[in-house]
């Protein structure tokens, strides 16, 4: 039995990531449906929220789509094309929206995540098993950051909140 996905290319075998990790990306795919928890929460009632909400419900599905089976193919450039999508968005409403100190922060997570990817990237072609931590952070920093905006977006354009009192 195989303790690793592998792609083949002719005689040769890489691997791609050891099981045990896989159902630990596949966990860290479900970190982006935190914004719908979010939203559902609080009942925002605005097209830009629940652009948000959409886009980190369909990156985390084409994520954990991908990561149940991490080999190259349409699953990845799927996925791909949602994480460009939803950066594009979530950024774009980062940058417009949102007040200074707040972009101080979100910026530092930003860069918190380019380097976390660059880093996983770099050890990923060195064949060192080291970038999974990387990317694992890739995906949590992320979905804090997504959710982050999408609270504080609301927050600071004053939506009402029509929050549910969930012991009632």
């Amino acid at each position: 039995m195989n303790t690793a996905i592998e792609i083949f290319s002719g005689t040769t075998s890489i691997e791609i990531i050891p099981n045990p990790y896989i159902k630990m990306f596949n966990i860290s795919s479900l970190f982006f449906f935190s914004p719908i928890l979010l939203h559902n929460y609080y009942l925002y009632n605005n097209p830009l929220s629940w652009l948000m909400t959409i886009t980190s419900m369909f990156t985390g599905l084409t994520s954990l789509n991908y990561w149940l089976e991490p080999t190259p193919g349409l699953r990845r450039i799927i996925d791909n094309i949602f994480v460009k999508i939803s950066t594009l968005i979530f950024v774009t409403i980062f940058l417009k929206y949102l007040s200074l100190k707040y972009k101080i922060i979100l910026s530092i997570n930003l860069s918190l995540i380019i380097f976390c990817y660059i880093f996983a990237c770099i050890r990923y072609s060195y064949n060192c098993s080291s970038w999974i931590p990387f990317h694992f952070c890739v995906h949590l920093i992320s979905a804090i950051s997504m959710t982050a905006i999408l609270y504080l977006y609301n927050v600071e354009n004053n939506f009402k909140d029509i929050k549910i009192d969930l012991l009632q």
